[in-house]
């Protein structure tokens, strides 16, 4: 009866799941459904548990980064440095 009811209530979820509901969390607020199945999944993944630890401070970390980062140091590469930024990234862009 017990386990009919947990399925009725909410489906286990995967671990991609969890991740795109941690993600969903911080745009808005999840209905009950979702933050049960957050909870249970956590209950038995540690490393989704971690994960939504870590995610939001990320997230904050990476404002602030773009908040403070220097556009105008772009501007003061060397020719020699922007010659070699040039050759790295050709090396990185995926065959056509």
């Amino acid at each position: 009866m017990r386990m009919l009811f947990a399925k009725i209530v909410f489906h286990f979820i995967q671990c991609r799941e969890t991740m795109e509901l941690f993600s969903l969390k911080l745009d808005k607020p999840l209905n009950w459904r979702q933050r049960l199945a957050i909870r249970m999944h956590c209950l038995c993944c540690p490393g989704c548990s971690k994960y939504g630890e870590q995610l939001p401070w990320l997230r904050t970390a990476a404002r602030k980064l773009e908040e403070n980062f220097n556009y105008e140091n772009l501007a003061s590469f060397t020719p020699e440095e922007k010659a070699k930024l040039k050759e790295v990234l050709a090396k990185q862009e995926p065959e056509s």
